[in-house]
């Protein structure tokens, strides 16, 4: 299934989840100058979920599309996600017909890449491009959790103009002493998160983007000392799954 109409990860999900849960429009936000909607759901039973994770969704009897998690857990049960205007069928119609109260159907979550209270190990978090929802979850669930150690987040794009989020970063570095926000435009952002630190064996580490981007920052942080184990993608299955083979190149998204 592709993501390409998704403000999210990039990432490909091979299977498409049982939208059995009834959700309700709650409200919906647009950046005209990024094409970017703000969704907010409200199901009609509760969807556990973990930050970092991520849902199905179906339109009005589209075809079931995965969306990232915006957001850490919300007390109310809101589903928040990032959609991006593009030539496909969900954007066609969250631009023509989608309103608020419209109903929708979401899946249970998904995912293995998230955050764990009880992992207090220092953060290193890369995302490339549009890969940066479920990254965000993760950071925001890791400070109002009170992690002590230091959260890094390395945000790389093709323009200043997709960092929409950047001002949100800089106020949550602002906040928070040990959370260290850097953009990353027209570079290779896992080649940068990796020339900043000596040594990462001692960092759990969440990646999220293109598959060539995912591949070629796991090369540059297994070169500066990271164990496979500590890495984690979606779409990785285990610890013991061995990281896909580095592409010939990457860049953001």
């Amino acid at each position: 299934m592709s993501l390409g109409e998704a403000w999210d990860s990039g990432d490909r999900h091979e299977e498409s989840g049982n939208c059995s849960i009834k959700a309700r429009i709650h409200a919906i936000g647009y950046l005209p100058q990024q094409g970017v909607w703000f969704l907010e759901l409200m199901p009609e039973q509760p969807v556990d979920y973990k930050a970092g994770q991520y849902i199905d969704i179906a339109f009005n009897g589209l075809e079931p599309r995965s969306y990232s998690l915006a957001e850490a857990p919300q007390d109310d049960g809101r589903l928040i996600v990032h959609i991006k205007r593009g030539p496909g069928e969900v954007s066609q119609h969250m631009w023509r017909r989608a309103r608020v109260n419209d109903i929708v159907h979401v899946s249970e979550a998904k995912g293995d890449n998230v955050y764990d209270p009880a992992d207090q190990r220092p953060i290193l978090a890369v995302a490339g491009g549009s890969g940066f929802t479920p990254l965000k979850a993760i950071i925001d669930e890791a400070l109002r959790s009170n992690h002590t150690k230091p959260v890094w987040f390395f945000w790389g794009t093709r323009t200043e103009e997709e960092q929409y989020y950047k001002p949100y970063f800089k106020a949550l570095e602002a906040k928070h002493p040990n959370f260290h926000f850097v953009s990353v435009v027209g570079g290779n952002v896992g080649d940068v998160a990796a020339a900043k630190f000596k040594n990462l064996s001692d960092f759990k580490i969440h990646i999220c983007g293109p598959q060539g981007m995912i591949n070629g920052t796991i090369a540059a942080v297994l070169r500066k000392g990271a164990s496979p184990d500590s890495i984690w993608y979606d779409g990785k299955k285990g610890d013991s799954e061995p990281p896909p083979p580095p592409g010939p190149g990457f860049g953001p998204s």
